[in-house]
Formats: structure tokens, C-alpha cells, sequence
């Protein structure tokens, strides 16, 4: 059976101007270098079996992007967005998602074990607000330990999904 080539997708990297460039990106089923996502806006990208022990994912935003049997574990999420995005037996658990902006993304036979999902106001780490998870999908995922602090989650769906610990 041939190789099929790695997925080129389109990197925006915005400094003191807009570039855009191709790459190939990020190799597959290698452990990802932090430096290699931070400030990049990344779309319609699929990952499979990517270790991303201690990246910071700061000022990222990944848009339609698959990820499949990735672990999160140790990553740093710092003003991250993952909007339209599915996650797919992934790990994600031990993470605080203070940082974190997600939009209709569907989460499948995931692990969030002892997850923390709340918003902070601006500038003030002692006052919360309110996090939309209302477009959001869990199915057959494991929440168990998991906290929502003020989140708003009518229009959330959870399915055969473990809640408690």
C-alpha cells in the first residue's frame, strides 16, 4: 500500500504583518515543538495520534480542525480558540479551560476527566462570567469530575456520557 503525502494546510501568522504561507504541518505522530502553534490561526487541519505534552497554545485558534486520538495532556491554553472542531478519542483531562473559546465543537469518546470549564472577567481572576457551552456535543465521553462554573449550557448536548466520578 503507498503512503499517502502528509495534508498541506494554510498557516496565518500575524506579527507586524500578515503572511500567509503552506506547510506541511505538523508531522505526523510526533511530538509537537510548543513554538510551532503559538499565535498561529490553523483551518481545516486533521491530527491523528499527535502528542502535545507541554504546548502552549497561546493566542491560537483552530477552525474546522479534527483531532483524532490526540493527548492534550500539560498544554497551555492562553486566549485559544477551537470553533466547529472534533475531537475524537482524545485526552483532555487534568486541563483548566479558563483560556479557552469553543464554539460548536463536537466532542466523541473523549476523556475530559477533572476538566475545569469557567470564564474570568478581564484583567480580574477573582470574578467569573458567564462561558457559552450551548453549542456544544458530547457523546459517549468521560466528564466525571469535571467542573462548570458558570456556564451556560441549555442547547448543550451530552449522550451516554459519564458525569460523575
Amino acid at each position: 500500500m503507498k503512503d499517502l503525502p502528509q495534508q498541506r494546510i494554510t498557516l496565518e501568522i500575524f506579527n507586524y504583518c500578515n503572511i500567509n504561507m503552506t506547510a506541511d504541518f505538523p508531522p505526523p505522530n510526533k511530538h509537537i515543538d510548543p513554538s510551532q502553534l503559538k499565535g498561529e490561526n490553523v483551518f481545516h487541519a486533521s491530527w491523528k495520534s499527535s502528542q502535545l505534552h507541554g504546548a502552549s497554545l497561546r493566542l491560537t485558534s483552530f477552525q474546522s480542525c479534527t483531532f483524532q486520538t490526540c493527548d492534550f495532556s500539560g498544554v497551555i491554553f492562553d486566549m485559544t480558540s477551537f470553533t466547529n472542531c472534533r475531537f475524537e478519542e482524545c485526552k483532555l483531562s487534568n486541563l483548566s479551560f479558563e483560556e479557552v473559546l469553543f464554539k460548536s465543537c463536537v466532542f466523541q469518546y473523549s476523556l475530559l476527566k477533572n476538566t475545569i470549564f469557567q470564564s474570568f472577567a478581564s484583567g480580574d481572576k477573582t470574578k467569573r462570567k458567564k462561558t457559552d457551552l450551548s453549542s456544544m456535543v458530547y457523546t459517549n465521553c468521560d466528564l466525571s469530575d469535571s467542573v462548570f462554573m458558570k456556564c451556560h449550557c441549555k442547547g448543550m448536548k451530552i449522550q451516554n456520557s459519564k458525569l460523575d466520578g
